[in-house]
């Protein structure tokens, strides 16, 4: 069926069987395809805006170019649809089948894909800021180089998803799964990390400065280089981290477990390390005396820069068999031997 450029805005076509139609460039603003049968036709370019997809059928369809702002398309399936360039800002994609569907550079701004199933989907390049995704389906999914800044991800699978270059900056991902996910130089500022369990992923160079990783398991996670200015770490389990070389300062790091953890060469400057586990961790950053270290743990294979353990050693108090606790305050500038901080 040939419907090229035709105008059928305000049309009813509810129930229609328009399967493999070419429906190029038409305009269907505000027509009522509610249930229609659009598998497999070509939409690209087609003018949908206001139109009524409610469980209309659009597996296969090809929607590159398309516009479809603020669209309803409750319980419509896109399952292997092309979207790609597709205007969908705005759209309510509820519960939505869009598994396997091609959506590279689509504009999803505050698109609301809440509990929708985009295993598998193309979503290279998209633009997916401020967009719901509560409890969404996402794995296996492509969105390398996506915005999702201040995107809502809480409760999200994002298992095994590629995230290369993505920009997460003030996105909420509390209870996302990002189990298998390489997180490596991804835009993380601002975002909310709350208790998450990242153990053993690979941050290393990534954006994290102020984010809220309070509580999160980051044990045996690779931070190395990673920026983490402002970043909020309290009650974080840092053990056998590696921070080499990270950028932790002002960092909130109170009752931290650092347990083992690795931060030579690490950024400490006015950071906040008060009551934190720092037992065989190796502290190999001169920067570390310019650290709040009131109420601290080591252990004597704690590793320290040169210098700094016998002054430790002043300012703590012994609390075990191979305990000790800092009890003096940050400030160490009075005493004789104070280890210079390198300016940065």
């Amino acid at each position: 069926m040939d419907l090229r450029g035709f105008d059928l805005s305000g049309a009813n076509l509810r129930g229609a069987n328009l399967w493999s139609a070419d429906l190029r460039d038409t305009r269907l603003r505000g027509a009522r395809l509610r249930g229609a049968n659009l598998g497999n036709a070509d939409l690209r370019g087609a003018d949908l805006r206001g139109a009524r997809l409610h469980g209309a059928d659009l597996r296969g369809a090809d929607l590159r170019g398309a516009d479809l702002r603020s669209v309803p398309l409750k319980d419509a399936n896109l399952a292997g649809a092309q979207l790609g360039d597709t205007n969908l800002s705005g759209a309510n994609l509820t519960r939505l089948h869009l598994d396997a569907a091609d959506l590279h550079g689509a504009r999803l701004r505050r698109a609301d894909l809440r509990e929708a199933d985009l295993r598998g989907a193309q979503l290279v390049l998209a633009d997916l800021t401020g967009a719901y995704l509560g409890n969404a389906h996402l794995q296996a999914a492509d969105l390398s180089g996506a915005k999702l800044s201040h995107a809502h991800l809480n409760g999200t699978d994002l298992s095994n998803v590629r995230l290369s270059g993505a920009d997460l900056s003030g996105a909420n991902l509390m209870t996302a799964d990002l189990s298998g996910v390489d997180l490596s130089g991804v835009q993380f500022r601002g975002a909310c990390l709350r208790n998450l369990p990242l153990s053993g992923a690979d941050l290393s160079g990534a954006d994290l400065s102020q984010a809220d990783l309070t509580g999160a398991d980051l044990s045996n996670v690779r931070l190395s280089a990673a920026d983490l200015r402002g970043a909020a770490l309290s009650h974080a389990h840092l053990n056998s981290a590696d921070l080499a070389g990270a950028d932790l300062t002002g960092a909130d790091l109170r009752w931290t477990n650092l347990n083992s953890a690795i931060l030579d060469s690490a950024h400490l400057e006015a950071s906040d390390l008060r009551y934190a586990d720092l037992a065989a961790a190796r502290l190999l950053a001169p920067s570390i005396t310019a650290a709040d270290l009131v109420g601290a743990l080591w252990s004597s294979s704690t590793q320290w820069p040169p210098g700094v353990k016998r002054l430790m050693l002043k300012r703590s108090e012994k609390i075990g068999p191979d305990t000790w606790r800092i009890v003096s305050p940050r400030d160490i500038g009075e005493d004789q031997d104070r280890i210079q901080v390198p300016s940065r």
